[in-house]
């Protein structure tokens, strides 16, 4: 196989406007944390959420 040159997708270029392009879907976004908050809801007060490449920056649930 050769050694070729992978492409950069991820680029700083598209990292500065990562979360600015996924803004404009907020009712899927606001869809998605109300079903969390209602998969969630039985938690007990003090249980714990590991959160694992949910992207965005966005996590308050």
């Amino acid at each position: 196989m050769e050694n070729q040159e992978q492409a950069v997708v991820f680029d700083e270029e598209r990292a500065a406007t990562y979360d600015e392009r996924f803004a404009k879907l907020p009712p899927l976004r606001d869809t998605l944390h109300l079903l969390t908050r209602l998969v969630l809801a039985d938690l007990p007060v003090n249980g714990r959420i590991l959160c694992i490449g949910v992207g965005f920056a966005l996590k308050d649930i």
